[in-house]
């Protein structure tokens, strides 16, 4: 009977040590950075190095939607392979466990004419690591032709 006893409690204590372990796992996941890799390609698919990508949080972005003028919370060149990186301090940059909404955005020109914005958003959680695309349609443009679109 001693040894049935001793049984049942050192499997609780282990059931009781694993179960705390794994909390602290989820914790460290929950409060960890997150990466977001934005691949810009043009119509063809092709992809474009040396191009700038811009980062937006929720608010920021809501500012430029009304005037593109406003400055991006981060800002990346695309590479070689044309990604650009983000890595994203969970202290900084996210701050809760449901993540937060980003917009990445390639934006030729700016102001109310001879423009163009191509921007996609995710919402983008600790711990993460996530690829956007972003096509660029009709680029390079004509920069005589004036135009004012949003992709």
């Amino acid at each position: 009977m001693k040894n049935i006893i001793c049984v049942v409690l050192i499997l609780g204590m282990a059931a009781l040590w694993l179960g705390s372990c794994q909390k602290d796992d989820a914790n460290q996941q929950s409060q960890a950075d997150a990466q977001v890799r934005v691949k810009v390609v043009n119509k063809d698919g092709e992809k474009i190095s040396g191009i700038k990508v811009k980062m937006y949080d929720e608010a920021t972005y809501s500012l430029f939607e009304k005037d593109n003028t406003v400055q991006p919370n981060l800002t990346e060149d695309t590479n070689t392979d044309g990604v650009a990186t983000f890595n994203l301090n969970y202290n900084i940059w996210l701050g809760q466990p449901e993540g937060k909404v980003f917009m990445f955005v390639v934006q030729f020109g700016q102001g109310t004419v001879n423009h163009q914005i191509w921007s996609s958003g995710k919402t983008i959680k600790p711990g993460s690591r996530e690829d956007i695309d972003i096509k660029l349609t009709n680029y390079p443009s004509e920069p005589e032709q004036p135009c004012l679109t949003f992709h």
